[in-house]
């Protein structure tokens, strides 16, 4: 980064501090956010490039997703008390925020890493002949390792927004394993049932408050 982007950088974290300093949390973000947008404007092209990569989206399908929806399963198991043999569709519904917070992980693990490869490179430089270092200084592999802390910033409302949405998506994630013929209760166009375990459902009934209200539990029609 040049001398000017440092001094700017260091102003608009004062100015930052400054604002979270009088409670003005939103608007510390927002400076933040727009630095990030700045910073990271003349690599945009490499950061989609980069994830169009065919390995990145496989990575993503089998790793991240694979994960993604073992975490969703055992969450909602355990918040709900659903056993986990009664859900399939709902995991892989939840599967997406929590998707969303593993790869902010990711990303918060790249920035840290960029920062140790910066600072490593940075006490090795003045051994490095000329036309090496200008070679690698002018690459945008070595602008992004720079500039992976605002990439952080940039995504960091992604996983506050998963994190806030993930109690509604999950109750709505269960209504995706609910089904209307079920031996916990008799057939109504106005109910769902979800098998908890051998002996209990849940009933949702389908109104205006069904994303609201906590479905009832009752026991099974053959348990009673």
């Amino acid at each position: 980064m040049s001398r000017k982007e440092i001094i700017t950088d260091l102003v608009i974290c004062g100015m930052v501090v400054a604002a979270m300093y009088y409670g003005h949390i939103y608007i510390a973000f927002c400076i933040l956010f727009g630095l990030g947008i700045i910073r990271l404007a003349p690599l945009r092209g490499a950061i989609f490039s980069f994830l169009k990569n065919a390995y990145v989206l496989k990575f993503y399908n089998v790793v991240i997703w694979f994960f993604s929806y073992l975490i969703a399963l055992k969450i909602l198991s355990f918040a709900s008390g659903v056993s986990e043999d009664n859900l399939k569709y709902s995991p892989a519904i939840l599967g997406v925020p929590v998707s969303v917070l593993l790869v902010w992980a990711l990303i918060m693990l790249a920035s840290a890493l960029s920062g140790m490869i910066v600072s490593v490179y940075s006490q090795f430089s003045p051994v490095i002949p000329g036309g090496m270092k200008q070679s690698i200084e002018s690459s945008g592999f070595m602008l992004l390792l720079r500039r992976g802390i605002y990439l952080m910033i940039l995504t960091a409302p992604l996983p506050v927004l998963a994190v806030f949405s993930t109690p509604w998506i999950a109750r709505v994630a269960l209504l995706a394993d609910a089904s209307f013929i079920s031996p916990c209760g008799p057939k109504a166009a106005d109910r769902m049932y979800l098998k908890i375990n051998d002996t209990q459902c849940y009933r949702f009934t389908l109104d205006r408050y069904l994303l609201t209200r906590d479905p009832v539990i009752q026991e099974m029609k053959s348990a009673k």
